[in-house]
């Protein structure tokens, strides 16, 4: 029953297995036919071991002849290492939004984030040796110290190990394949994984009756039944295409973007997980060890150690990356806060941030008496700039006077750009005279003279004459000068009159502009003689 499943199970994976490869080419050929070594190699074992089970004396000991059947497991491991993957166009689809991410804070995001790249290399190279030394631990505590303890000696012994340590080699390619090459036909890999993990037991069972030399037919339960499930598996494996077809309709579409992004969460999990599996295995091994003789110690000792080192390593990568990834985080979330709040064109305070500005400077008012002017500006006929030069020369010219403003008034005033052509400034404390400078317009033109901004009275009156001061010489644009004239509207909350609140003054201050520039008084200052007006 045992020569007549095996010959059965290996027949079936062997036809399977070339179906897959007369169907494949490219890369997809490469891997197949590297993989269909293990369906060969079973083939052949099967009927060694049918030979082997009618002979009068049968015996599990391994022979020269054996060695044929270790060339099979090392094509299959060559074959998990071609299968194709998604990791190139996942890593340029990563790299190109990363890029995309970083764009408006400057090429030091970029720097930023190739070193994270470079740490999650380094985390991977760390599991991968968790995994491998994990997987040497078990190995050791389960076969090889049992097999240095059996005085099997000469090429019975290398035959045996080689079974050992090719099977545990398999387990390990494939773990490190699941993890971190992420290949494109997952039916096909856990088909593979499920196989892989059966045809390994069997090989383990066939290592634990090489140590017994002689068995009966119920002892090799474990083999037989290990292979006879494993084999199949993969050769359905190398039969199973990728899954190409798209659903179609916007449910179908969606249903399938639900899928891919639980797809990817999977594999993300497996990438944070997995190495902890063979890991935690090895720790259960280690525990029951110490328990049962009283320690550790010689290689099973070393392992642990090489296991702790490892373990202690990975944490503090891990932790250096969350550390970086926290940094990013909070610059960006510094740079939302910033294009949240100020204009995108002029870097000025955008109106969001000016109401908000203002309403806590019309709450102080009321609390503390404080003194709070507001001034609105908007620049006469700038539809002409954008007409005569275009709209990349009227943003210019709003960069330009953006800056004028800047630089006019002090730091702790706030300049804001409310939108189009018009301007706002917070004043929440008195401008004093050594704020002032003299106006630097031109003396043969009536119309932009100011005369001695000192002479200009409150605070009201200094704030629009230092308007009109920056306002003063022409601008620069497309390569021409342009003379750009402004309308100036003032609202005072001084306590003298009362007012509803941060929007009543806002309305004040629009009312007041537009009344002075239906009455043409644009940019002159207010004299000396003139009384302040609110």
């Amino acid at each position: 029953m045992q020569a007549a499943t095996l010959l059965g199970t290996s027949v079936f994976a062997v036809c399977t297995a070339g179906v897959g490869v007369a169907r494949s080419q490219g890369e997809e050929l490469r891997w197949r036919l590297l993989v269909a070594a293990g369906p060969l190699g079973s083939l052949a074992g099967a009927i060694e071991w049918t030979r082997q089970y009618t002979a009068e004396d049968p015996s599990l000991a391994p022979g020269p002849p054996d060695v044929a059947f270790l060339i099979a497991p090392l094509l299959m491991v060559g074959g998990l290492l071609c299968i194709p993957s998604q990791a190139k166009r996942r890593c340029d689809l990563d790299r190109a939004r990363d890029t995309a991410a970083v764009q408006p804070v400057g090429a030091g995001r970029v720097q930023e984030s190739r070193s994270g790249y470079r740490y999650s290399n380094i985390v991977a190279t760390l599991d991968g040796l968790v995994i491998v030394v994990s997987m040497l631990l078990i190995v050791w505590l389960v076969e090889l110290e049992k097999l240095l303890k059996s005085g099997i000696r000469g090429l019975s012994f290398v035959i045996s190990l080689g079974y050992a340590v090719i099977a545990t080699l398999l387990v390990v390619v494939l773990v490190l394949v699941v993890s971190f090459r992420r290949p494109r036909n997952r039916r096909s890999l856990a088909l593979l994984a499920l196989g892989l993990s059966a045809l390994a037991a069997s090989e383990t069972a066939l290592v634990q009756l090489s140590l017994a030399r002689a068995v009966g037919t119920a002892g090799t339960v474990s083999f037989w039944t290990g292979a006879a499930v494993g084999i199949p598996l993969i050769g359905l494996a190398l039969v199973v295409p990728e899954r190409r077809g798209q659903p179609i309709g916007v449910e179908g579409h969606q249903l399938a973007a639900w899928w891919s992004a639980r797809a990817d969460a999977a594999w993300r999990w497996l990438q944070a997980y997995l190495p902890y599996l063979p890991l935690g295995a090895a720790a259960v091994l280690l525990v029951g060890l110490a328990v049962t003789e009283g320690g550790l110690r010689g290689v099973p000792l070393a392992l642990a150690f090489c296991l702790a080192a490892l373990g202690t390593a990975r944490q503090l990568m891990i932790i250096s990356q969350n550390r970086r990834l926290l940094c990013r985080v909070q610059s960006a979330q510094r740079t939302l806060r910033y294009q949240a709040f100020h204009d995108g064109l002029t870097g000025l305070a955008n109106r969001t941030l000016f109401v908000h500005e203002l309403e806590a400077a019309v709450t102080a008012h009321r609390e503390s008496g404080e003194e709070v002017s507001l001034l609105f500006c908007d620049l006469d006929n700038f539809k002409a700039v954008n007409d005569t030069l275009g709209h990349a020369a009227g943003d210019e010219l709003l960069r330009a006077v953006a800056e004028r403003l800047r630089r006019a008034f002090r730091d702790q005033d706030l300049v804001a750009r409310l939108g189009g052509d018009e301007f706002a400034v917070l004043l929440q404390e008195p401008l004093p005279d050594s704020d002032l400078v003299e106006n630097p317009a031109t003396h043969e033109d009536p119309t932009w003279r100011v005369g001695a901004v000192h002479a200009a009275r409150g605070t009201t009156d200094r704030a629009h004459c230092l308007v009109v001061a920056a306002m003063s010489q022409p601008f620069v644009v497309a390569g021409r000068r342009w003379p750009v004239r402004a309308s100036v509207g003032i609202a005072l909350a001084d306590g003298d009159q009362p007012f509803g609140g941060a929007e009543q003054l806002m309305h004040r201050a629009d009312t007041a502009m537009y009344a002075s520039k239906r009455q043409g008084s644009r940019t002159r200052c207010p004299s000396a003689e003139r009384r302040r007006s609110t």
